[in-house]
């Protein structure tokens, strides 16, 4: 029903912490990474944690498009695209899910 798109870029020393906190929440969503810039680094993280990457086939255009690739891809109705950087608070997904519906 809902997918965090995790997107990732280069190395940052955030990407774990933004991942185990969407993998922390009450309502199980599916988490995936997305990528321009796929390097052993991402793929370490996504090993450690199961995640599958997607990796942008149009590299290079800005984060705009990076974004918008993200988007894509959700696997799911309900999609939330999740920067490297951010960290989401426990039942901040089981709180969007419950206000769509």
């Amino acid at each position: 029903m809902h997918t965090f798109v995790v997107l990732a870029y280069k190395e940052s020393s955030y990407l774990e912490e933004c991942i185990k906190s969407v993998l922390n929440q009450k309502y199980p969503s599916k988490v995936v990474i997305a990528t321009s810039t796929p390097n052993q680094y991402i793929e370490n993280i996504a090993d450690k944690y199961s995640l599958a990457i997607k990796v942008n086939p149009n590299p290079g255009k800005g984060i705009g498009y990076d974004f918008d690739f993200a988007v894509s891809c959700g696997e799911t109705e309900l999609t939330t695209v999740a920067h490297q950087d951010d960290i989401f608070l426990l039942l901040i997904g089981n709180k969007r899910i419950r206000f769509i519906f």
